[in-house]
């Protein structure tokens, strides 16, 4: 559909407005997938490059390499938060750098006694009985 409108001729704006997505949001869907050897936008192009991506988002290493998991395991053993650690990694070792989303999910990289040590971090579920039952 968006091939058509831009081989039409159609502005950002009238496609976002047919499309009922912000102009920004085509702009970006154009320029991230049109064609390096044409210059050009198609449909079946961008769908088979947005598949790629999406498969290999789920793939991507966590715990990338043996430093960042020997960092992160050596942090989270003096107490630090995940935050803590994704915030500092990168200063305290230019070039790598870890989110604290990934520190706290389950790598298969990572090594059982990393994943001990963020349960043990992990404040425990406290909850109140309900007083009226």
């Amino acid at each position: 559909m968006i091939e058509n409108m831009v081989r039409e001729g159609r502005s950002i704006r009238e496609m976002a407005r047919v499309l009922t997505r912000s102009p920004s949001s085509i702009l970006r869907e154009l320029r991230r997938n049109k064609s390096p050897v044409h210059g050009s936008y198609f449909d079946h192009r961008a769908q088979e490059r947005a598949n790629r991506r999406r498969s290999n988002a789920s793939s991507r290493m966590r715990l990338k390499n043996e430093e960042i998991r020997e960092y992160v395991g050596s942090k989270l053993k003096e107490d630090w938060s995940p935050e803590q650690i994704s915030g500092k990694i990168g200063i305290e070792q230019p070039g790598l750098s870890i989110s604290h989303e990934a520190i706290l999910r389950p790598s298969p990289l990572g090594s059982p006694s990393l994943q001990m040590d963020l349960q043990v971090r992990r404040k425990p579920d406290f909850r109140f009985p309900n007083p009226s039952h």
